[in-house]
C-alpha cells in the first residue's frame, strides 16, 4: 500500500500508525509493491525494545518508509524478541527509514531509526530503535457533555502528536505517547468550537506544556463553548446543485505549507465538509479567527473550476485574491457559489517504460507573479493517464512526481524540465481539454557527490528554553532541502528535526550537536554533525508573585496563589509562623490555629522542574489577631415580666482586661437603646423573647459575640 504524498504528513500519520496497528494485530506483513523487492535477500533488520529494559512493547508495528511525505515502501510486524526484517527494494534515494509505532498507552507513538540512503547494491545492515516512555497530558474540559470530544497535542508548527484522547462525561482527558517535548493542546468536539488550552483558538497564543521522557502534566481546566456557522448553498454550471462539493476554511495564519490550493484544509488550521445532494453545507462550531473560504469541485466533477469566496455569490481562482472572512462569537455566515466550468489538462506518464503511477499538479501565476499549485490530478491505476480538472482559461505549468516504490524517479516539469522556471507553458481555452501534456520520468542514475559540504554551526544561548539554530552553511551545488537531527550527548533527540530546536530540562548539562544532511535529486545525501555546544545551563524559573487568600483570623483556611513560569513546575509549600516553619503545614492551605494568632504568618513556596534551577519565594507576612482564652455565654437574670428588671451575667472573658458591651434583642431585632448590662421589659415585649448579644473586645485579639438563650416576657 502507498500513501500518495500529497496526503501530507500532518495529515497522514496518524492513520498511518492505525494502519500499521491493525496489520500487525493480524499478523498481517505487507512488502513492497514490487514482488522482486519482496524476494531479495538484501535486508534492513534489527531489534525494537524500550529504551531502558529492552523488553517488546505490547501493540507495536513497523513501516519502512521514505522522504518527509512519509511514502510507505512496505508494512511490518515485530516478533515477541523484538526483532524485525525489511527486504529492500530496488531502488536508489536518499531519506528511508523504518517508523515504529507503538499503541499500548505507555510508550512514544511513533519513533524512527536513523535515516538511511539506499543503491540498488546496498548490502544488509542493521538499524536497531529504542523506544522511549511516553509523556502524557491530562485535563478537564467544561462544562461537561456526553456528546463526543477529542483533546489532541500539536507542536508549535501545527504537527499532529501523540495518540488524541477522548473526553470522558466528566470532562476528564488523557492524551498518551507523547515524546519529550513542547505542545499545545486543542479541545474539539461536536457541541464546541475547537479551544486551544489557554483560552484561545489560535496555535501560538496557546499555552505551551513542556514534558519530559514519561512525565504527566495536568494542563488543567479549559472552558469550552459552541462557535459560529458558515454555511450556503453551492451550484454548478448551468445552475444545477454541486452535490458533494469539497468546502474547506483555512486560517489565514496557517503555514504556507497548508495554502496549496488544491488541498482541502484540517486541523489544526481549518475545517473541512462536503455539500449534500442538494448542494447545501454547513460548517458548524467555527472557533473565533479570520479564514479563506475554498469551494471545489467533487472528484468525479471533472467540468467545474475550483474558487475561493470574494464575497456571498462571488468567487476568485487564487488564496492570495480572495477575501477574509472574520468570525467570532456564535453568529450565522452565509457564503453561496456558483462553481463556473472550466477546461482541464490531460496526458500520459511513463517511467522507466511503464505507465507510472504518480501525481499531476498545474500551477498558475499569482497576482504577485509566483507559480501557485491550483489542481492537482492522479493516477492511481497504474496506466499512466491522468486528467487535471476545474481550471479556467489561462496560462499554466505542469509538474509530475511519482510515488511508485518499484523505483525513484527524477520529479519534472513539462516539457521534461527540472525546474518550473525553465519549463514550458501549457493553455486552458475555454472548457475543453488541452491534450497531450505528456512526460516520461527517468529513474535516478548514478548518484554524483557534493563538491562541498561544510559542518554545521549553532547559533544562540545553550541555556534550557533558549532557541538554538542550525545553519548548514553553504553547500556546492546548493542542496534542495536540509534535514535536521538534533542530539543531546551524541544520542538522537526524539522530533527534534527542525532547523531549530527548543532546549529542554532533559538537556541540562549536556553537551548539544545537529546532524544535517544536505539533499538534491541526482546526488548522494551527506550527513555533517557540528560541534558541540558547551554543557547547556540550567533553565530559570520565576515566581512572579506569592499571595495568600482568606481571612486573616483563627479558625479560617488561607490559600497560597502563585504565578509561575513555566506553569509545568512542580511547587511545594511550608507555612511560616514569624519565620520559623510551622510542622505539618506543607500543602497550598494552612488553617490558621491559636498559635498563629498575634504572629507574622507567611508561605514560602519553592519550584522544581528538572534541568532548572530550583528557586523560592515568600508571600508577604499578615498577623491574625490573637483568640480570647474564654468567651463564656451570657445568661439572662430576673423575672422575664414587664417592669421587671433583667440583668446579663457576662461571666468571665479573659485573658482580662476584655471590654464588654451589649444589646438586648426582641425576636431577632435588636431594641434601641437597650445596651446596658440591665434592661427592663416594657408592653412591647409582652409575649416576646428576649435575648442579649455580649461583645468582647481586646486589643490585638478578634473581637467575639456571644448570645444568651432567650427568655419570654409575661
Amino acid at each position: 500500500m502507498i500513501i500518495p504524498a500529497h496526503l501530507g504528513r500532518r495529515r497522514s500519520r496518524l492513520a498511518i500508525a492505525l494502519l500499521a496497528l491493525a496489520l500487525a494485530a493480524s499478523a498481517s506483513i505487507a512488502p513492497g509493491l514490487r514482488a522482486d523487492a519482496a524476494t531479495a535477500t538484501r535486508t534492513v533488520s534489527g531489534v525494537i525494545g524500550d529504551a531502558t529494559t529492552g523488553a517488546v512493547p505490547a501493540n507495536t508495528s513497523i513501516t519502512l518508509e521514505y522522504g518527509e511525505s512519509g511514502t510507505v515502501f512496505a508494512y511490518g510486524s515485530v516478533s515477541k524478541t523484538g526483532k524485525y526484517s525489511f527486504a529492500l527494494p530496488k531502488v536508489a534515494g536518499t531519506g528511508f527509514y523504518v517508523a515504529v509505532f507503538t499503541d499500548d498507552g505507555k510508550h512514544v507513538l511513533e519513533t524512527h531509526s536513523p535515516s538511511f540512503d539506499l543503491t540498488t547494491t546496498t548490502p544488509s545492515f542493521t538499524r536497531n530503535v529504542k523506544i522511549a516512555a511516553g509523556a502524557r497530558l491530562t485535563g478537564h474540559a467544561t462544562p461537561t457533555s456526553t456528546t463526543a470530544r477529542y483533546a489532541q497535542a500539536y507542536t508549535a508548527d501545527g504537527d499532529y502528536s501523540g495518540y488524541p484522547g477522548s473526553v470522558e462525561s466528566n470532562g476528564a482527558f488523557t492524551i498518551t505517547g507523547l515524546a519529550a517535548g513542547t505542545y499545545r493542546v486543542r479541545i474539539s468536539g461536536d457541541d464546541i468550537a475547537p479551544v486551544y488550552v489557554g483560552g484561545t483558538s489560535s496555535l501560538a497564543a496557546a499555552t505551551a506544556f513542556e514534558v519530559a521522557t514519561g512525565q504527566t502534566i495536568d494542563t488543567g481546566v479549559t472552558a469550552v463553548s459552541p462557535g459560529a456557522t458558515i454555511s450556503g448553498h453551492v451550484t454548478g454550471s448551468p445552475g444545477g446543485a454541486a452535490d458533494m462539493a469539497e468546502v474547506s476554511l483555512l486560517d489565514v495564519d496557517a503555514p504556507s505549507s497548508e495554502k496549496a490550493s488544491f488541498s482541502p484544509s484540517h486541523p489544526p488550521f481549518g475545517a473541512f465538509t462536503y455539500t449534500d445532494e442538494n448542494g447545501y453545507y454547513s460548517l458548524e462550531n467555527v472557533p473565533a479567527g479570520t479564514y479563506t473560504l475554498r469551494f471545489g469541485a467533487s472528484y468525479n466533477d471533472v467540468k467545474h473550476v475550483t474558487q475561493f469566496s470574494a464575497g456571498n455569490n462571488a468567487g476568485v481562482v487564487h488564496r492570495s485574491d480572495a477575501e477574509q472572512i472574520a468570525v467570532s462569537g456564535t453568529g450565522q455566515i452565509t457564503r453561496d457559489i456558483a462553481l463556473p466550468l472550466g477546461g482541464s489538462i490531460t496526458g500520459t506518464v511513463t517511467a522507466d517504460g511503464k505507465r507510472a503511477t504518480f501525481t499531476s499538479t498545474a500551477y498558475a501565476q499569482d497576482s504577485d507573479g509566483k507559480w501557485e499549485a491550483l489542481a492537482r490530478g492522479s493516477s492511481y491505476e497504474g496506466d499512466g493517464k491522468y486528467v487535471i480538472p476545474g481550471l479556467s482559461a489561462g496560462t499554466y505549468k505542469v509538474g509530475f512526481t511519482s510515488y511508485s516504490t518499484a523505483a525513484l524517479f527524477t520529479d519534472e516539469y513539462y516539457d521534461d524540465s527540472r525546474t518550473i522556471a525553465d519549463s514550458q507553458t501549457v493553455q486552458v481555452v475555454g472548457t475543453s481539454a488541452t491534450k497531450g501534456i505528456n512526460a516520461v520520468l527517468t529513474v535516478a542514475g548514478p548518484l554524483a557527490k557534493f563538491a562541498t559540504h561544510p559542518l554545521p554551526v549553532i547559533t544562540g544561548t545553550t541555556a534550557v528554553r533558549s532557541k538554538l539554530t542550525a545553519v548548514p552553511g553553504t553547500w556546492s551545488p546548493t542542496a534542495t532541502s536540509y534535514t535536521y537531527q538534533w542530539k543531546r550527548n551524541g544520542t538522537a533527540i526524539s522530533g527534534a528535526t527542525k532547523s531549530t530546536y527548543t532546549l529542554l530540562g532533559a538537556d541540562a548539562g549536556k553537551a548539544i550537536t545537529v546532524t544535517v544532511k544536505g539533499v538534491r535529486s541526482g546526488y548522494t545525501s551527506i550527513s555533517q554533525t557540528s560541534a558541540a555546544t558547551d554543557a547547556v545551563t540550567p533553565g530559570t524559573i520565576t515566581i512572579s508573585s506569592v499571595t495568600t487568600g482568606g481571612t486573616h483570623a483563627v479558625g479560617a483556611t488561607q490559600k497560597a496563589v502563585t504565578i509561575v513560569s513555566p506553569s509545568s513546575a512542580t511547587l511545594t509549600y511550608q507555612w511560616l509562623r514569624d519565620g520559623a516553619t510551622i510542622s505539618g503545614a506543607t500543602k497550598a492551605t494552612h488553617k490558621l490555629v491559636a498559635a498563629d494568632g498575634g504572629k507574622a504568618v507567611s508561605v514560602r513556596v519553592t519550584a522544581k522542574i528538572t534541568g532548572y534551577t530550583t528557586t523560592s519565594q515568600s508571600s508577604a507576612s499578615f498577623t491574625p489577631p490573637r483568640a480570647l482564652t474564654a468567651t463564656p455565654v451570657p445568661k439572662i437574670t430576673g423575672t422575664a415580666a414587664v417592669g421587671k428588671k433583667l440583668t446579663a451575667k457576662a461571666g468571665t472573658w479573659s485573658p482580662a482586661p476584655v471590654t464588654l458591651t451589649y444589646q438586648w434583642k426582641r425576636g431577632s431585632t435588636s431594641i434601641a437603646k437597650a445596651t446596658k448590662s440591665t434592661y427592663t421589659p416594657t408592653a412591647t415585649d409582652r409575649g416576646k423573647k428576649l435575648t442579649v448579644v455580649v461583645s468582647g473586645a481586646k486589643s490585638g485579639y478578634s473581637k467575639v459575640a456571644k448570645s444568651s438563650a432567650s427568655v419570654t416576657v409575661k
